[in-house]
């Protein structure tokens, strides 16, 4: 059986900047991308569910640059905004959507020389579940 997000782990890692699930591996030099799902709602009938779910996910990219980050969030827009069809891990999508972006930016720590810069993008995936 394959996983949503495994669909989305595939497609992030053709992008430019190593992608995690939930979190990187310790050291790992930026840019990088973490991503999660943060909830998925299936629609019902009065029998049962139609095996059409919507998963939500957050991807962040992690860079020392803003330009870079902004560079790479676009990188994942233009790859899975509006997507539709099934890549290699054989999930079938009905479509992507990003949601919403935004800014922030981790402030440095004692003994760290730069800010850490970040844009979040927030995606809904409707799929079709085995």
């Amino acid at each position: 059986m394959a996983y949503v997000e495994q669909w989305l782990s595939a497609e992030l890692s053709a992008l430019t900047a190593p992608a995690f699930p939930l979190t990187a591996p310790q050291g790992q030099a930026l840019p990088i991308v973490i991503y999660k799902r943060t909830g998925t709602s299936r629609e019902r009938t009065l029998a049962n569910a139609i095996g059409l779910p919507v998963a939500s996910f957050e991807i962040n990219v992690y860079s020392l640059t803003y330009a870079e980050a902004k560079s790479i969030s676009e990188e994942i827009r233009s790859a899975l905004d509006e997507y539709v069809g099934t890549n290699a891990t054989g999930v079938v999508v009905q479509r992507a959507n990003m949601i919403d972006e935004s800014d922030d930016v981790l402030l440095p720590n004692e003994g760290q020389s730069k800010p850490i810069y970040i844009v979040a993008l927030n995606f809904e995936v409707r799929f079709q579940e085995d």
